[in-house]
């Protein structure tokens, strides 16, 4: 092993994401000489703020997450009080609002979600002794399973009820990243096996950019730097950039997004084996979009809402995964809200333009508030992920097929050279920030055993 001039080990780490940085800050403050290499000109990665709307000095708006998961111990919850970042609480009960205007009887809602869960704990149940060769999407077998429950005690739901039933399954399918028919029915859930954060869930006011600038300080980064080749060996690594810059070390960690991996936009020599390349393959992309309006008055969702800062539209026919789940990201006399895109409508958006895409949430926010006047906005953003080159993609998921065994496989180092990091590594957290926080600590942890 070779070392830097100093006599530090040198490691290199291929993104600039949550994962990435984390592992840089942590080798960094263990003394280990360390560059990061982002592809493009900020850090951050899938964590992006819209910082022409944050120029006023008040709260970020979000193109990305935005939400602590379980706040109770949770390593952001720790970095936010060290950081003086403020965290406001999300309620467990949101308030729904049907597309005529009205509020969902809560009371109904319950019922309607108790079952819900109950046929999930069905699927749970059924899946115990099947095989992977078995696996089907989990669609279906919600289906299946709330079809079964009909049949068996004679009861009708209304269609209302019904409605609600797509609004948790809009619901579910936003937790996955992916529509619900390609999501695998035995392990979607495959982290609920492990200990997950206790507490509320809350929003990071400042934003996780905030976080992610912080972890940059005394770094070494090297941005729009993509990285096109990693060599390595028992003697050290070698990086390549696109502009032909190398960058040699003992170690290298790839903390890129699952889909930059897929793209084999990073070529290994030697290759990797197949089955983790097999195991990269099956692993899913999930795919959600944000559609962010500023408004010049007040915010008209208040009357109805409350100071809940989530709230749902009940789903008509064909309109599932079109702005069921509502942010409100509005601060002092800023008044903004995210409507958000997931399941099939992700792919639909697809062919649709910005300006289309407006209206469409616009035409939503107007069914859901008729008695409000609902204006133009001052300014809108359409975030599209699947765009980004070096990004691709929201969080991972589960499909049909897959099994936790692949996370493993992914996850695993090779020679005690390569590393891998990022949310999609992460069995017991991923899909979340604390996910590739999480993942970053434990990269770094097996260098520093492998030194």
């Amino acid at each position: 092993m070779t070392h830097s001039k100093d006599g530090r080990v040198r490691v290199i780490v291929v993104g600039a994401g949550v994962a990435g940085l984390v592992v840089a800050r942590q080798l960094h403050n263990f003394g280990y000489s360390v560059t990061v290499l982002e592809a493009t000109d900020r850090v951050g990665g899938r964590c992006r703020d819209d910082a022409q709307w944050s120029s006023e000095g008040a709260t970020m708006s979000p193109l990305s997450g935005q939400f602590v998961y379980g706040v109770v111990n949770n390593p952001i919850t720790m970095l936010c009080r060290q950081a003086d970042f403020s965290l406001d609480p999300i309620v467990d009960e949101i308030p729904l609002i049907r597309h005529n205007g009205s509020v969902v009887d809560p009371l109904m809602n319950q019922r309607i979600d108790f079952h819900f869960n109950a046929v999930l704990d069905a699927i749970a149940e059924w899946r115990k002794e099947k095989s992977i060769r078995e696996d089907v999407g989990l669609g279906g077998k919600i289906k299946f399973f709330h079809n079964a429950f009909v049949g068996e005690t004679k009861l009708r739901f209304s269609e209302e009820e019904d409605r609600l039933m797509e609004f948790h399954c809009a619901l579910l399918e936003l937790k996955c990243g992916a529509p619900l028919n390609t999501v695998s029915s035995l392990c979607w859930d495959q982290n609920e096996s492990f200990v997950q954060f206790a507490g509320s869930s809350a929003r990071l006011v400042e934003g996780y950019e905030a976080i992610t600038r912080r972890l940059t300080i005394g770094l070494d980064v090297k941005l729009q730097s993509p990285v096109v080749k990693v060599t390595y060996s028992g003697s050290g690594v070698e990086v390549v950039t696109s502009s032909g810059d190398i960058c040699k070390g003992d170690k290298v960690v790839v903390a890129v997004p699952l889909s930059v991996l897929q793209s084999k936009g990073i070529q290994f020599d030697p290759p990797l084996k197949e089955t983790k390349v097999c195991s990269v393959n099956r692993l899913g992309c999930g795919q959600t979009e944000k559609v962010i309006l500023r408004f010049g008055e007040a915010a008209f969702w208040a009357s109805k809402v409350g100071k809940s800062r989530v709230f749902g539209g009940v789903p008509t026919g064909g309109s599932r995964g079109w702005f069921s789940v509502f942010y409100d990201n509005s601060t002092r006399n800023r008044f903004i809200i995210a409507g958000l895109v997931s399941g099939s409508a992700v792919q639909e958006m697809r062919s649709l333009s910005d300006q289309l895409v407006v209206e469409r949430c616009l035409a939503t926010l107007r069914k859901l508030f008729p008695e409000e006047k609902v204006g133009i906005p001052i300014e809108t953003t359409v975030t599209r992920w699947y765009k980004e080159t070096y990004s691709g993609m929201a969080y991972s998921f589960i499909p049909v097929g897959c099994t936790p065994d692949d996370v493993e496989s992914i996850t695993s180092d090779v020679d005690g050279v390569l590393f891998f990091a990022g949310e999609h590594t992460n069995r017991s957290f991923p899909q979340t920030v604390t996910g590739a926080y999480l993942s970053g600590i434990q990269e770094a942890s097996r260098v520093v055993v492998n030194t």
